[in-house]
């Protein structure tokens, strides 16, 4: 059975479900949890890094835009760090031991290297279920977890809400309308 199970996780909604999915998995196996949130250039809340300028005449502005990034990244840092530390501190609330990690770098990579250097039992990690060209572009963490990890992998897709599950039925229906119909031609 699972006794150490990593979660990567980031601020993303489907991120929260798959701690939720973690943390009840951890409290039925008596499982140790290891939350592991990789800071890389991708993620939406980290401050653009500012290009220097082609005119040297403008080099003052560029180390004043170079400080004023180095102190909106710490702070940006020292954020990504305390909501990591928020989510650490509710596993441990629910009565699961559960440690913290916040590298940086290529987050698949990552999250495969820690898993391994912990040897974990288990990776849990969310999917945007991002297709085609998006994944293509954006590229797809757990995609690479799964074809990298040196342990199992749970991958959590997004819950359907209510309003994606009536539109599914409703294009079942359509579906099947235009199969009738086509039937009876």
């Amino acid at each position: 059975m699972f006794q150490k199970i990593l979660v990567a996780i980031d601020k993303s909604d489907i991120s929260v479900q798959a701690l939720d999915e973690a943390l009840a998995l951890a409290r039925s196996t008596n499982a140790q949890l290891k939350l592991v949130h990789v800071l890389n250039d991708r993620d939406p809340d980290q401050p653009p890094f500012p290009y220097s300028t082609e005119f040297r005449a403008y080099t003052t502005l560029d180390a004043s835009l170079l400080d004023i990034y180095q102190r909106e990244y710490k702070a940006f840092v020292d954020q990504s760090w305390e909501w990591l530390k928020t989510q650490a501190n509710r596993a441990i609330e629910a009565g699961v031991a559960t440690e913290y990690e916040q590298p940086s770098g290529s987050a698949g990579y990552k999250i495969c290297t820690l898993a391994e250097k912990w040897d974990a039992d288990l990776i849990m990690i969310g999917s945007r279920c991002l297709r085609g060209w998006k994944e293509l572009i954006l590229g797809s963490v757990s995609n690479y977890v799964v074809h990298h990890a040196s342990c199992s992998v749970c991958v959590i897709h997004p819950r359907q809400t209510p309003a994606h599950q009536s539109d599914t039925q409703t294009s079942d229906r359509n579906e099947a309308t235009v199969e009738q119909e086509l039937s009876v031609s």
